[in-house]
């Protein structure tokens, strides 16, 4: 339950979720929320986007070793044109 400054509980269900939750049940955990939107919530914690992170810096750097060779085949073919 979030408590925003009005001080009303506000029920929030976390948009990514978690697989192995840290804390136990009824525990109280720190929150992050839209104060105009309390029950958009997230659980404050660093480490809940290391894999989306993962994901990305992956797909970035294939992305980019794609461009790379896009690029040498260009020029390689603009230096030996076929006839």
């Amino acid at each position: 339950m979030a408590r925003p400054a009005e001080g009303t509980p506000t029920q929030a269900i976390d948009r990514l979720g978690d697989k192995r939750p840290q804390h136990e049940l009824r525990e109280q955990v720190d929150i992050i929320y839209l104060p105009h939107n309390p029950s958009v919530a997230k659980r404050a914690s660093r480490l809940r986007y290391v894999e989306p992170g993962l994901i990305l810096l992956f797909f970035l750097g294939s992305l980019t070793a794609l461009g790379i060779n896009l690029h040498r085949l260009y020029r390689h073919r603009t230096a030996h044109p076929t006839t």
